[in-house]
């Protein structure tokens, strides 16, 4: 009686199999890459309104200080609110026409609590040390901040306007390792293609006098 032959894989056919698994592999792979970078992204989003809000909340905070003028003082005196003067570049009116940024915090030795315009990726304020960098020692922040400031009803009522960016997660990004400071607050605008933005607006008002 004769016994059947055993046939074993040909190579073609084991090629055929490892392409197979190599496609599905890959496109697994990239799948999971695609998620966690998006993933990373969401994250970096709900920081960024976190952020923004904490600065709505800031600028709220300090509005209360601004009591002036009123019917026994002719002074006004928003400019005397902790982050209505001292943080942001306000013009002799108290109007900005394009965004701020809080300058005299990285120029102040002592670092004031709560007014940085620098972020870490978990919503941290950084020292100024650690947001402007150089070419050995690049930036730390992760979010930055600018402000516009303008008159809704002059000396009394104002809108104050908080932006929010963050690099994209790009290959090649802007060739600026100090990118969180006031030069490029003037110049970012626009910039989709390197930066991510969130955007908050409130309004702030006089307040009575104690």
């Amino acid at each position: 009686m004769k016994r059947p032959s055993k046939r074993g894989y040909t190579m073609v056919e084991v090629m055929m199999g490892m392409s197979l698994l190599a496609i599905g592999a890959a496109a697994v792979i990239s799948m999971q890459r695609a998620s966690i970078q998006s993933n990373l992204e969401a994250r970096k989003l709900d920081m960024a309104n976190a952020i923004a809000r904490e600065w709505i909340e800031r600028l709220r905070r300090d509005a209360t200080q601004w009591t002036l003028p009123n019917s026994s003082n002719s002074t006004s005196n928003y400019a005397n609110a902790q982050l209505l003067s001292t943080y942001l570049a306000w013009g002799a009116t108290g109007q900005t026409t394009s965004w701020s940024y809080p300058n005299a915090y990285l120029a102040s030795a002592a670092v004031p609590d709560g007014v940085s315009p620098g972020f870490d990726i978990l919503g941290r304020d950084l020292k100024a040390t650690d947001i402007l960098g150089s070419t050995s020692t690049p930036s730390k922040a992760i979010f930055c901040t600018n402000i516009r400031l303008n008159w809704l009803v002059v000396n009394t009522l104002m809108r104050a306007e908080v932006r929010v960016f963050w690099l994209r997660l790009l290959s090649s990004g802007p060739n600026t390792p100090d990118w969180c400071n006031q030069s490029n607050a003037n110049t970012v605008t626009g910039d989709t293609s390197h930066y991510h933005f969130i955007y908050a607006a409130t309004a702030i008002r006089q307040n009575p006098a104690p």
